[in-house]
C-alpha cells in the first residue's frame, strides 16, 4: 500500500495560519462579549444600589408615617419602568410589591432562591411567564431579571429593619449582547475570509523563489552540467539546498566525464589491434590459399589482436 502523500506546504502554512488568526479573533470576541456583560451587571448593580440608598433615606424618615414613606418609595419606583421592588419589615411580612412586575415575594418563600438572595448574591433569573413590556417606547417581551437582596435600616438589636428585593430587567441588554454576537462573529468570520485570502497570496508569492529554482534544475540536462545556482541570488533558507545541489552537480559531472575518458581510452586500445588484423586478413586473402590455411590464418590473426588486446 502506497504511503499516504503530505500535504503541501502551502496548505500547512494556510491552514495553520489561518487557524492561530481565527482562533484570536473569535477570543476577541468572546473576550468582547464577556467584558460588556460583565459592564452591563457592574453598572446594574450600581444603579440598583444607588436606588436603595434613595429608598433607605425615605424608610428612615421617622418624622413621616410608614403609609405615607411607603407611598413615597411606590412614587419613586413608578419612575423605573424596567425596576421592581418587594419590601418586607425584616420579619418576612410584605410592606410593599410592585404592581404589574414578577412575583418576588414568592421567590422569598422558595428556599434555595432565597437563601442565595439573603447572601448577598447578585442574581440573574428567568420568568417563567414573560411579559410584554416598553423599552424606549419599543414592546419588548420580558423574562430575564438581575436579582438583588439589599437589608435597610437597623432596629435596636441590630437587626435590618427592612429586607428590600431589588429586580432590574435585563432583556434589554441580552437583546444588545446577541445583537453584538452576531455582529462580531458575522465581522470576524468574513475577515477569517479575508485573511485565509490574503494567507494564500503571501504564501504563493512567498514560494516563489521555490518555483524559479525548481525550474532552473528542470533545465538542467546532461550537456549542461558545468551550470550551477547562485547560491547568493537565493533566500537564506534556500542557500543550503543550492550548495547542495551544486555538489551534486559537480559530482555527477566528474563521473560523466570519467565515463567519456574511459570510452576514449578504450576505444583507442582497440583501434590499434583491429588495425593490424585488418591488415593482415587482407595480406592473407591476396594469396592464393585453401580454405583450411585460410581458417589457420583467419584463427592466428584473431588470437594475436586478442593477445594485444590483453596486454593492453
Amino acid at each position: 500500500m502506497a504511503a499516504k502523500r503530505p500535504f503541501s506546504l502551502a496548505t500547512r502554512l494556510t491552514f495553520f495560519i489561518s487557524l492561530a488568526t481565527i482562533i484570536a479573533f473569535f477570543a476577541f470576541t468572546w473576550i468582547m462579549i464577556h467584558s460588556v456583560k460583565a459592564h452591563f451587571e457592574e453598572r446594574d448593580v450600581h444603579d440598583l444600589r444607588q436606588l436603595s440608598t434613595t429608598l433607605e433615606t425615605v424608610l428612615d424618615h421617622a418624622d413621616y408615617p410608614q403609609a405615607r414613606r411607603l407611598e413615597i418609595v411606590k412614587n419613586i419606583i413608578a419612575g423605573y419602568a424596567n425596576v421592581f421592588i418587594c419590601l418586607d419589615d425584616g420579619q418576612g411580612n410584605i410592606l410593599f410589591q410592585s404592581p404589574n412586575g414578577p412575583d418576588l415575594s414568592h421567590m422569598l418563600s422558595t428556599p434555595g432562591l432565597a437563601m442565595q438572595l439573603r447572601d448577598g448574591n447578585v442574581i440573574s433569573w428567568t420568568d417563567p411567564q414573560p411579559r410584554a413590556m416598553a423599552h424606549d417606547n419599543h414592546p419588548m417581551e420580558t423574562r430575564a431579571w438581575r436579582l438583588i437582596m439589599l437589608p435597610l435600616g437597623k432596629q435596636a438589636d441590630g437587626k435590618p429593619a427592612y429586607h428590600l428585593l431589588m429586580a432590574l430587567s435585563i432583556d434589554f441588554h441580552l437583546h444588545y449582547i446577541n445583537e453584538l454576537k452576531a455582529k462580531l462573529i458575522s465581522a470576524a468570520s468574513i475577515i477569517s475570509l479575508l485573511i485565509i485570502a490574503i494567507v494564500l497570496f503571501v504564501v504563493y508569492q512567498g514560494h516563489k523563489p521555490i518555483r524559479q529554482i525548481s525550474r532552473q534544475i528542470q533545465n538542467i540536462t546532461s550537456r549542461d552540467l558545468d551550470v550551477r545556482l547562485d547560491p547568493q541570488a537565493v533566500p537564506v533558507e534556500l542557500e543550503r539546498l543550492a550548495l547542495s545541489f551544486n555538489h551534486m552537480l559537480e559530482r555527477i559531472e566528474d563521473v560523466f566525464t570519467r565515463q567519456s575518458n574511459f570510452s576514449a581510452d578504450i576505444a583507442h586500445e582497440i583501434r590499434t589491434p583491429i588495425t593490424n588484423l585488418v591488415t593482415q586478413t587482407e595480406i592473407a586473402l591476396s594469396q592464393s590459399r585453401s580454405p583450411q590455411e585460410l581458417e589457420e590464418v583467419l584463427y592466428s590473426n584473431l588470437e594475436g589482436v586478442l593477445a594485444d588486446v590483453a596486454d593492453g
